[in-house]
């Protein structure tokens, strides 16, 4: 049920940025001269591409950035575990051990 309504409410969202970019795009429609520095080219395009590809590139950077954190913790996390089942077993041995020299 739960999973259900976050669908749906994933779904509106999905479709408002939608109906946001449609209205853009067609409120944008103005053609604008792009200068590549460096090189002696122009390019002529509307600026709603402009618009949507430097949102484009901007998702894909923020995408990067958080899979490289969540990434890092990830190898972090097992690092830990491993360190942690070490000191278990030592701690289980310590304890065979105590209980064997008061036993």
């Amino acid at each position: 049920m739960v999973t259900q309504s976050i669908r749906l409410l994933k779904c509106l969202v999905y479709l408002a940025f939608l109906m946001v970019g449609i209205t853009l795009a067609l409120g944008n429609r103005a053609k604008i001269d792009i200068n590549l520095f460096p090189f002696p080219y122009s390019i002529s395009i509307p600026l709603f591409m402009v618009i949507i590809g430097l949102f484009l590139v901007g998702s894909v950077f923020g995408w990067l950035s958080t899979f490289l954190h969540y990434r890092r913790i990830q190898l972090q996390n097992k690092n830990q575990h491993k360190k942690l089942s070490a000191l278990e077993n030592e701690l289980a041995a310590l304890r065979l051990e105590s209980l064997n020299v008061n036993g």
